[in-house]
């Protein structure tokens, strides 16, 4: 089954190799993913396993080929923030783990960071990427695990601690699509709860049907379900009833609509605490 979501970009350590800076060239090697498991929270639902797939047809390196910048912690507001590049076409699937050249700016300001680079006091470093399928299982008596079979990574930073696993989704990236492949088709979504939701069921041709709109959420914060009707008093029926013996039956409320608003409401309340998280610079 598979779950069209909405998510920002992430992040994860990555790692330099002082041992390979060419002082000539102003080059160095960065390991960007070795693929091991991390354990991701969000702000519902349960926390989950994501595991970033090193298969060269699961990985879209375009960006990175592309001189992908590299980055003073992040920083994505200013030119200054901008410390070195990829070197295009460097980056590369090797041994099981993923490889690039970065090449460091000559602007004076950036020297320092260059000598501690080469004296190995800079060796931390993160990387941000954007996930566009999962492939999603539950082992028994386990937390779910995401696997990332078709990601991008687009850009490499220079941090002063390694990025935490667990501090999740960032903020200052706009959302994108991204499906969630259910191997064991289960009934009802578990874990985090998405901003979207577009569930597909494929057809019998193979193509996926018109998106539905999926039911109201329920989050600890808000309850959003369909209004129900008061159940009438007896009584009052029936004497209602003597009193008017033929009247228009009320037309039934529109739950289509209902729920339509109900997700619009809920996706601009989660992206409100996405702006202030990021704002607040909150993991």
């Amino acid at each position: 089954m598979d779950t069209m979501i909405e998510l920002p970009a992430m992040r994860r350590s990555a790692e330099l190799a002082p041992n390979t800076a060419d002082a000539d060239s102003r080059t160095v090697e960065v390991v960007w993913s070795a693929g091991a498991r991390v354990r991701r929270a969000t702000f519902f639902g349960e926390p989950y396993d994501e595991e970033l797939s090193l298969d060269p047809a699961h990985v879209r390196l375009d960006r990175l080929n592309a001189g992908a910048p590299f980055l003073k912690v992040h920083e994505i507001d200013t030119l200054d923030a901008v410390i070195g590049s990829v070197v295009p076409g460097s980056a590369r699937i090797e041994n099981g783990r993923g490889v690039a050249l970065v090449r460091i700016s000559e602007r004076a300001d950036v020297d320092p960071i260059w000598r501690d680079i080469q004296a190995g006091h800079i060796r931390a470093v993160s990387i941000g990427y954007q996930v566009h399928r999962f492939e999603v299982t539950k082992p028994e008596a386990g937390r779910e695990l995401w696997r990332a079979v078709d990601w991008t990574p687009f850009e490499v930073s220079a941090v002063a601690v390694g990025a935490d696993p667990a501090a999740g989704f960032r903020a200052q990236h706009p959302l994108h699509d991204c499906v969630l492949h259910r191997l064991d088709a289960p009934s009802t979504t578990k874990g985090p709860i998405p901003m979207t939701d577009k569930t597909q069921t494929p057809t019998s041709d193979g193509a996926p049907a018109t998106t539905q709109p999926t039911e109201p959420v329920e989050t600890e914060d808000t309850i959003m379900t369909e209004p129900k009707a008061a159940v009438p008093d007896p009584k009052v029926a029936a004497s209602e009833t003597r009193a008017q013996p033929k009247t228009q039956a009320t037309p039934a409320p529109d739950t289509e609509a209902v729920a339509t608003r109900a997700r619009e409401a809920e996706r601009d309340r989660v992206s409100t605490i996405y702006d202030l998280a990021g704002r607040l610079r909150v993991g």
